[in-house]
C-alpha cells in the first residue's frame, strides 16, 4: 500500500462498518453474541464514563490488588518522550461513598510519569460506581480481551480481588471461584503463588520461604485434577515437593516436578485398573521424589537434563507433563532398590522408553552414528549426585 494513498488509508467509520460486519458474520455464533450484547447494553442502565477530570495527584490511588506492579523502566520511557497531546487520560473509578478519592485501573505508568514530571493535576476519565469490585472487573476486561494482554499473574490477582470484594454474584463466576480455590490450596500448603518479579519485591512478595512462579501450570494442574474431581491431590503434590526439596537454593517449587506429578495423577485416575493401588498410599509421591533427589540432586538441574534427554531420544520437542512423568518413573525404577525402597508401580506410559532404565547404544537419527541412549549431561548429573551422596 502506498503511503500517499490517503483515500485508502483514511476512511469514514460508517463506510468501514459494513465490511467489518460482513467479516464478523463469518464467525460461528456471532449473531447470538451480538444480540446478547445489544440486549445487555439496552437494559443494564450503565452509561459511559462521566468525562475527563483533572484530579489533584493527592487524591489518586493505585490499588496493587488490581494493578500490575509499576515498571520504572517503562515510566522512564514515557518521561523521555512525554508529550501532553498524546498522554491519554488514565481511567479511574470514584466511589460515591468515598470523598474525592479516585482509584486508577488503567494508565498507572502515565500518571506516575506526570507526577514525577511535577504535574499537580492529572487527567483521569472518571467512572462513578459503588461496586467495590469494579476496578478489578475493568482491569480484567481491558487486559484479558484486548490486544495487549496482562500476565497470568495479573489476571489471577484481579480475580482474587473480585472474590474478596464481591458479593455472591461475583463469587459465582467460574473464573473467580477457581482462582480463589487455587490460591487457597497454595496458602494452606504454605507456598506463595507469585512471579519472579513479585518475589524480588520487598513490599509485594509473600511471607513464605517457598514460592511457585508458573501461573499457567498452577491453573493447568488444578484443571486436570478438577476434571477428575480430585483437586485435593494438588495439595499433596505441592506438600511432597516442598517437604523433599526443602533445601532448594531459591525456595522455588520446581515446575518440572510439579507437572510430572500432575501427569502421574492423571494417568493413575484414568487407568485405575493398572495404577489404582498407588492411589491408596498417601506417601507414594514423597517416596518417588526422595529417590529422584538422591539420584539426581538439585530439582532445577534434573528438570533441565530431563528435557534434553527427551529431545535426544525422541527427536521431537518437549511435551512437559509427558516428559517429566516418564523420566521421573524411569529414575525411580532404576534406583529405588539402591536407595533402600520397596517396589511400587509408578504411573507411566508403558510404550515409552527414554533411555534411563535401558541405556543401550542407538543410532543417531540425524548423523546415523551410534551413540548411548543416555546423554552425557544426564549421566554426569547422576554420577555427581552419587559422589555427593557417598560423601555425606
Amino acid at each position: 500500500m502506498k503511503q500517499n494513498s490517503t483515500n485508502i488509508l483514511v476512511r469514514k467509520l460508517t463506510d468501514l462498518q459494513s465490511e467489518v460486519e460482513n467479516e464478523l458474520n463469518q464467525i460461528k455464533g456471532w449473531q447470538g453474541t451480538l444480540l446478547k450484547s445489544q440486549s445487555r447494553l439496552q437494559t443494564s442502565g450503565i452509561d459511559f464514563p462521566s468525562g475527563v477530570e483533572h484530579i489533584d495527584i493527592k487524591d489518586v490511588y493505585i490499588d496493587h490488588q488490581v494493578q500490575r506492579n509499576i515498571d520504572p523502566k517503562h515510566v522512564a520511557k514515557i518521561i523521555e518522550r512525554f508529550d501532553k497531546r498524546i498522554c491519554m487520560p488514565a481511567a479511574g473509578v470514584r466511589r460515591d461513598f468515598l470523598d474525592g478519592k479516585v482509584y486508577v485501573y488503567d494508565g498507572q505508568h502515565r500518571i506516575m510519569a506526570c507526577a514525577i514530571l511535577g504535574l499537580k493535576k492529572i487527567p483521569v476519565c472518571i467512572v462513578v460506581s459503588n461496586d467495590a469490585t469494579f476496578p478489578a472487573y475493568a482491569f480484567e476486561v481491558l487486559n484479558d480481551s484486548g490486544i495487549r494482554k496482562a500476565s497470568k499473574e495479573d489476571i489471577h490477582r484481579v480475580l482474587l480481588s473480585r472474590w474478596r470484594l464481591g458479593d455472591a454474584t461475583a463469587r459465582a463466576d467460574v473464573k473467580v471461584k477457581r482462582a480463589f480455590r487455587i490460591q487457597t490450596i497454595f496458602d494452606e500448603v504454605g507456598i506463595d503463588l507469585e512471579g519472579h518479579k513479585t518475589r524480588q519485591s520487598g513490599k509485594l512478595k509473600g511471607n513464605s520461604n517457598y514460592f511457585f512462579s508458573h501461573f499457567q501450570y498452577a491453573y493447568k494442574g488444578y484443571e486436570v485434577l478438577e476434571e477428575r474431581s480430585r483437586t485435593g491431590q494438588l495439595k499433596n503434590i505441592l506438600s511432597a515437593i516442598k517437604e523433599v526439596y526443602h533445601d532448594e537454593p531459591t525456595g522455588e517449587i520446581d515446575q518440572g516436578l510439579y507437572i510430572g506429578l500432575v501427569e502421574m495423577c492423571r494417568l493413575a485416575y484414568d487407568n485405575e485398573d493398572i495404577f489404582g493401588n498407588i492411589l491408596k498410599d498417601p506417601s507414594w509421591m514423597k517416596k518417588l521424589l526422595e529417590v529422584i533427589k538422591k539420584s539426581t540432586g538439585i530439582a532445577k538441574t534434573f528438570t533441565q537434563r530431563s528435557r534434553e534427554q527427551w529431545v535426544s531420544v525422541t527427536g521431537v520437542g518437549v511435551d512437559g507433563p509427558k516428559t517429566m512423568a516418564q523420566i521421573m518413573y524411569e529414575v525411580w525404577t532404576k534406583f529405588y532398590k539402591q536407595h533402600g525402597y520397596t517396589q511400587m508401580i509408578v504411573p507411566h506410559q508403558p510404550d515409552l522408553d527414554v533411555g534411563i532404565i535401558k541405556d543401550q547404544p542407538v543410532k543417531d537419527p540425524v548423523t546415523g552414528k551410534e551413540k548411548q541412549k543416555m546423554t552425557d549431561e544426564f549421566r554426569q548429573m547422576l554420577n555427581m549426585s552419587q559422589t555427593v551422596l557417598k560423601a555425606s
